[in-house]
């Protein structure tokens, strides 16, 4: 059992039933309220009127506070299921390259069984008589296949007992190398996703965009030399639309852990050129559920 537990998609419904509970106070606070008294009497008319006067600061707080509650309720939910999802997305994608790697194994035995068992060659013996004789076999059995690696997978796709959903599309070259992932992380029917998009290229470069559940997205672009050098830009773009741009260089670009230096321009309040420092990193590999 994990030791601290977030249910995300609780805190999603309640930040959802709380921001109704808001627009339900708001219609009440900014409705007309005039009651004419022809229609339900002067006193009724006039208590009514002063009724509404006495409470509008009431209902109006009561508005800040649930925009509040609903605001930090719906955060919370979408930055822990986007961490999660972050890791679910990375076990989902090893998933899907483990799985195209057994059938490349499977496929490279079957192929290799079939050139092998259409290659004959001449072995030569003796009968029962002793008389040299010649014959032709084959270098494997065609009565004794492996087994058939069937259809290509192109990708892995995972459904948690909590109805979260998991799905990875991958695509490999004529070469068998992997071109891109594509995988969306959803959270069954509370209204949560998570959406990751990777292209490869040589000497460690990718392109990998990433939306996340608040409207946020970032993309983050890395471009590998032959050298093991290397440059990349993370572009961080907001709900609001307000961008952010880092860039670094970096070596062993080409290798399991590169090493980033940040090159992004920083100013202080004085507008004097500041520096900095610092790396870039990833990772991580999870199933779910999510730690709920």
């Amino acid at each position: 059992m994990p030791d601290i537990v977030i249910d995300y998609e609780l805190l999603n419904q309640l930040g959802k039933d709380t921001e109704t509970l808001k627009h339900k106070i708001s219609d009440a606070r900014t409705a007309n309220h005039y009651y004419p008294p022809n229609e339900v009497g002067a006193d009724a008319s006039i208590s009514i009127d002063w009724y509404y006067q006495a409470w509008g600061g009431a209902f109006k707080h009561a508005w800040d506070l649930l925009e509040s509650l609903s605001s930090t309720y719906t955060s919370v939910a979408q930055q822990w299921f986007d961490q999660d999802a972050g890791y679910a997305a990375t076990g989902n994608e090893q998933a899907a390259g483990f799985t195209h790697s057994m059938w490349e194994m499977k496929k490279s035995a079957y192929d290799n069984w079939n050139k092998l068992s259409h290659t004959f060659v001449t072995i030569h013996g003796f009968d029962d008589n002793g008389n040299p004789y010649e014959k032709q076999v084959p270098l494997a059995d065609p009565n004794k296949p492996p087994d058939a690696p069937g259809t290509e997978p192109a990708g892995y796709q995972y459904t948690a007992p909590d109805g979260s959903q998991h799905n990875t599309t991958s695509v490999y070259d004529a070469n068998g190398n992997l071109t891109s992932n594509d995988t969306t992380v959803t959270d069954g029917s509370g209204g949560l996703q998570y959406h990751e998009h990777t292209s490869f290229g040589d000497n460690g470069s990718y392109t990998s965009s990433v939306n996340h559940p608040d409207g946020s997205s970032t993309v983050e672009t890395v471009t590998g030399n032959a050298d093991g050098t290397g440059t990349k830009t993370d572009v961080s773009t907001g709900a609001d639309g307000k961008t952010t741009t880092t860039t670094y260089t970096g070596t062993g670009v080409n290798g399991p852990n590169p090493t980033w230096t940040d090159t992004t321009p920083h100013h202080d309040d004085s507008d004097h050129g500041g520096g900095g420092g610092g790396g870039g990193g990833g990772g991580g590999g999870g199933g779910h559920d999510f730690y709920k």
